[in-house]
């Protein structure tokens, strides 16, 4: 069975990073990923992936990446199924995180250049920060 999810997209807001009681790093996170299609005449949807990444991938998102970074991420879809407070079962899907990648170019200022311009990524319209809705 195949069970490999690809994700491209933009943090949604910092990852909260914590420990286990046996002090395990584990990190959970949200990526806005814009669908490859909209309908005629519309904008395309965004769909908020909640991610969830173990030890050392879950510590270097946490240092690496925050609200609006480009990120790539590689792993499984999960669900749990859970008991709400009001005695509502639940289920909850999110993506188990096996690796992450930098997307586009590193920005850096220095006093003799320009920051660098994020590579395009295929599939993806150019958004402005004022553009992205978090």
């Amino acid at each position: 069975m195949i069970n490999n999810l690809v994700l491209v997209g933009r943090m949604a807001k910092d990852a909260e990073v914590k420990q286990t009681q046996s002090g395990v790093a584990y990190a959970n996170f949200s990526i806005a990923v814009e669908r490859s299609y909209a309908a005629e005449g519309r904008e395309r949807e965004t769909d908020f992936i909640d991610c969830r990444a173990w030890r050392n991938t879950a510590e270097f998102v946490g240092k690496w990446f925050k609200k609006g970074s480009w990120i790539g991420i590689e792993g499984e879809l999960q669900t749990n199924t859970y008991e709400g407070q009001d005695g509502v079962k639940r289920k909850a899907v999110y993506c188990q995180v096996r690796q992450v990648s930098f997307v586009g170019a590193a920005q850096r200022n220095t006093e003799n250049t320009q920051p660098e311009q994020a590579a395009p990524v295929a599939g993806f319209t150019k958004l402005n920060d004022d553009d992205i809705p978090f």
